[in-house]
């Protein structure tokens, strides 16, 4: 990618990573397509009551109230024992499917995972621009 001639014929040319990131800048991944959803997948929300997120996420997919097969579940977790749950609900998921946990976030959110639970996660991922108070967690 190059620059048209610059005051006092000045003239350069930035390497191709340079015009991708140029692209991401000026036209930035919606949260979304952060978080992967994509038309025509199955997705399911369990216990996440962020009106302006469920306005979003529905206009990408219509969320299913079947938890069977999902390409996504958004699960809220503000609990030791929601956390507890993620074990009956990974079975709903598809062979590729993801889970992403949405908790509170700071002195508020008294939960830890145990480094036992890590370790069996296959995936561990965080967003934390879901919103200011409520980090994502990929599992």
């Amino acid at each position: 990618m190059c620059s048209s001639d610059l005051e006092g014929g000045v003239r350069f040319c930035l390497p191709t990573p340079a015009a991708s990131w140029a692209e991401a800048i000026l036209n930035p991944k919606g949260r979304m397509q952060k978080l992967g959803v994509k038309a025509g997948q199955r997705v399911a929300v369990v216990g996440v009551d962020d009106a302006e997120f469920l306005s979003e996420l529905h206009a990408q997919v219509a969320a299913t109230p079947e938890l069977e097969g999902l390409d996504l579940l958004f699960y809220g977790a503000d609990s030791a024992e929601a956390l507890a749950r993620i074990g009956e609900l990974a079975p709903s998921l598809a062979p590729r499917g993801a889970l992403w946990v949405v908790s509170l976030k700071g002195k508020a959110a008294r939960v830890r995972t145990s480094r036992s639970w890590r370790r069996s996660s296959p995936t561990v991922s965080s967003t934390p621009r879901y919103a200011p108070s409520r980090p994502l967690i990929r599992l």
